[in-house]
């Protein structure tokens, strides 16, 4: 009686080249992919609040947002808000060099940290 020793898609990623795991990778995160919620006008006015005030008390935030079927979060300062293109700025928490433009369609929450 023999045992088999199999070990499932291990032994096979030894033989995948990189492009290979790249590519199912990226499949991967396609398939988790959701769709964006609708926020309601109560959430929203939340929402305009929070930013308003970090904005105002140069107050940290943590913002969550959706991009590309995914949903992030981004803790900083926000720098700056521009009601025409509709974007905010936020500048990283640690370094405060890289900053971010998000739209405000897509902000999901904000929390004050």
């Amino acid at each position: 009686m023999s045992s088999v020793n199999d070990r499932g898609s291990i032994k096979w990623t030894a033989m995948m080249m990189p492009e290979h795991i790249e590519m199912l990778k990226d499949l991967k995160k396609e398939q988790i992919k959701v769709k964006k919620p609708v926020i309601d006008e109560q959430k929203q006015e939340e929402i305009n609040f929070q930013l308003k005030m970090g904005f105002k008390d140069n107050l940290l935030v943590e913002i969550k947002y959706y991009e590309n079927g995914h949903f992030l979060t981004f803790k900083g300062y926000i720098q700056k808000m521009n009601y025409e293109n509709r974007l905010i700025e936020v500048t990283e928490e640690i370094y405060e060099r890289e900053f971010m433009r998000i739209k405000y369609e897509d902000i999901l929450d904000v929390f004050i940290v």
